[in-house]
């Protein structure tokens, strides 16, 4: 690892943080593996942390989860997800933003209560023209129209969840999990380990999605020992509180 790099990380493994970023030149796989292992993740082109999310003057808690691929595996659910979208055609290629894409950004974007980048080069590129990460494009067809979207980083032995979009006309066939799944299955052939869908927040059920795969197989990022421990084991709320008491402390001390 780079000097530079590891410095960094090591600056970051602290009690509790609200929101630290860098913009990084060049990413190389072995350099983001280490970011995501530490509980980092892409947004447009910078590379972020934290473990609070601000809405509405509150603040909600958040946990980077990560998927052990080795013991991963579909649940029922899940293969009746896979099969009724049999009808689909899947390819994946490396990223280009086209005008089909952005029409399907816009349709997805216009059912949203929430708000979002204006379009998808705006979301995945910011205010940045070149792209240093190696992204891929995942995308689902029904007689040829783009009805789904997803968008996923690699790295050298993980892979990183970055964006899903589908055409709501098609939204009774929960495609948002179709692509995770389908992102999931893809680490899987190219034998990796991890693949990192992002947070879950412990005030919101919003992000809950995430955990629906296979909880036997996720694990949560417990940012005190700066090591990753089984999510079904792990008291989200009692780990907060730790947090948050060891942050007091280093305040006062």
């Amino acid at each position: 690892m780079l000097p530079a790099v590891s410095f960094l990380l090591k600056q970051c493994c602290r009690s509790m943080i609200y929101y630290q970023h860098f913009y990084p030149e060049e990413v190389s796989p072995q350099l983001l593996d280490a970011y995501l292992s530490k509980g980092w993740y892409r947004i447009h082109q910078m590379l972020i942390t934290t473990d609070l999310i601000a809405k509405e003057d509150e603040f909600f808690a958040v946990f980077w989860l990560r998927y052990r691929l080795k013991d991963y595996q579909h649940s029922k659910k899940s293969r009746k997800l896979l099969r009724a979208c049999e009808q689909f055609s899947c390819n994946i290629e490396p990223l280009q933003f086209t005008d089909e894409l952005e029409e399907l950004f816009t349709k997805y974007r216009q059912e949203l209560d929430f708000d979002i980048s204006d379009s998808a080069r705006a979301y995945l590129m910011g205010d940045r023209t070149e792209n240093v990460f190696n992204t891929q494009l995942l995308t689902l067809r029904y007689n040829g129209q783009l009805i789904a979207a997803g968008c996923y980083d690699e790295a050298g032995t993980s892979l990183t969840g970055i964006l899903s979009i589908y055409d709501p006309a098609f939204k009774k066939y929960s495609l948002g999990k179709v692509l995770l799944l389908k992102k999931l299955e893809e680490a899987i052939r190219l034998q990796k380990t991890y693949f990192y869908p992002g947070y879950i927040s412990l005030h919101t059920s919003k992000f809950d999605y995430k955990l629906f795969p296979d909880k036997e197989a996720t694990e949560v990022y417990n940012r005190l020992t700066d090591a990753w421990q089984p999510y079904v084991s792990s008291n989200l709320q009692e780990l907060y509180d730790a947090m948050l008491m060891e942050f007091l402390k280093e305040q006062q001390g």
